[in-house]
């Protein structure tokens, strides 16, 4: 039997194999959205192709995280949850095709269908359950938590059971009827008795595994404390987009704007993976706070001046519906106001973002400004050294602080 190269084990091997696989079925789907560009297909959420990219982007976190933390399961997470995606993307674009493209069809249609329905939920339940149960050590927070692992593996079982045999038309493919159903059972009577009741332990799983991420970062020491705040950040950048995408989605944008909201959600949930990978891989995590403080404060400024210019052109369209037909008017000057109101909203969300969440930074830059204002009066050179000393501990607390003054004896 021929030995292995150093520093390639089993789990190496494993890694590798199961990012080729990732990368090989996506490549696959994203060859067949290709191949079928030109047929017309049931519009999909976000863009044909969306899937793919989430699959080639946990699937390489994962394998890059596996292959430097071997012993840290997170990785292993990412690997299985972008294989899954790839396998899903893989199974879509077949369904398509032979439904859509292929005269008289491909053979196991309906069955590869039939899947569609229920292989998203375990990546999902992963992704929702295991990955903040498990972030970022790859151990529960005590033993006492393996009662929320029991219940996440129950509810993903019982949402995947419950999603396959939901009747009527699949979600993810309408164009074909689920062929494995419970007789007599009409989708109201099922949506409102069993999908209501698989759904329980599913909202219990999740908000279980966030109690132990909130708790955890209580409990933890600075570094992990770091790691848990690059996948919130992430879960907040998503969540923000998501959020605004609902917005124009009710207020009634035009489609073009709608599918481009959907694109920018893709986005920030290829996001989470990144953010997972960069904290276990402990990259950069001292930014982290700034990044943090940044995101929330101009989530808030959007928020705000997206508020201000639907009140503003709302109004103005009123007032001025007796003098002009067209809003034209109504949204330059709602625009101009919005633009006028930026920088110093701007500064005063950041100024007050910052005291909470980067107060660190917040307070080396106050210390700083004030020893700036009072070096302006400042004429005595002893008493000029020891309050640049003092402010220099304030500010970055260095453990000695030693100064050169060239031309004198200290």
């Amino acid at each position: 039997m021929a030995a292995r190269a150093p520093g390639v084990t089993r789990r190496t091997v494993a890694a590798i194999i199961v990012w080729a696989l990732t990368i090989g079925a996506s490549a696959v789907a994203f060859g067949l959205v290709i191949a079928t560009r030109d047929t017309p297909v049931p519009d999909s959420w976000g863009f044909r192709g969306a899937s793919e990219l989430f699959a080639v982007t946990c699937g390489t976190v994962g394998a890059i995280v596996a292959l430097r933390r071997p012993d840290n399961p997170i990785g292993w997470l990412f690997c299985a949850i972008g294989a899954s995606f790839a396998v899903q993307s893989l199974i879509n674009e077949y369904v398509l095709a032979s439904v859509f493209v292929v005269p008289g069809g491909l053979p196991w249609t309906t069955q590869l269908g039939w899947l569609l329905s229920w292989i998203w939920v375990p990546p999902l339940g992963l992704a929702l359950i295991f990955l903040p149960l498990l972030f970022p050590t790859g151990h529960l927070l005590s033993p006492r938590w393996r009662i929320a692992a029991v219940v996440g593996v129950v509810a993903i079982v019982s949402f995947s059971v419950a999603m396959a045999l939901v009747p009527g038309p699949i979600q993810q493919a309408k164009f074909l009827d689920n062929p494995v159903t419970i007789p007599g059972v009409s989708l109201e009577t099922y949506e409102t008795v069993v999908y209501s009741v698989a759904i329980i332990p599913l909202a219990l799983a999740i908000a279980l595994a966030m109690t132990s991420l909130v708790r955890r970062f209580r409990q933890s020491p600075d570094e992990p404390r770091r790691q848990i705040k690059w996948f919130a950040l992430a879960a907040l950048v998503a969540g923000i987009t998501n959020t605004l995408y609902q917005v124009i989605a009710v207020v009634g944008a035009s489609p073009a704007v709608v599918k481009g909201m959907e694109i920018l959600v893709v986005v920030s949930l290829i996001g989470l993976p990144t953010a997972a990978g960069l904290a276990i891989l402990r990259y950069r995590l001292f930014d982290i706070d700034r990044i943090i403080s940044r995101t929330i404060s101009y989530g808030l400024i959007s928020a705000m001046l997206v508020a201000l210019f639907l009140v503003v052109n709302l109004a103005l369209q009123s007032a001025l519906s007796s003098v002009t037909k067209t809003n034209s008017l109504a949204v330059a000057a709602s625009t101009l106001l919005v633009a006028a109101l930026f920088t110093p909203i701007r500064r005063r969300v950041h100024r007050a973002v910052d005291r909470r969440f980067d107060r660190a930074r917040y307070d080396a830059e106050r210390t700083t400004f004030e020893f700036s204002e009072r070096l302006r009066d400042q004429v005595d050179l002893p008493a000029l050294v020891d309050d640049l000393d003092g402010t220099v501990r304030d500010a970055v607390a260095p453990s000695s602080v030693d100064l050169w003054l060239r031309g004198t004896g200290r």
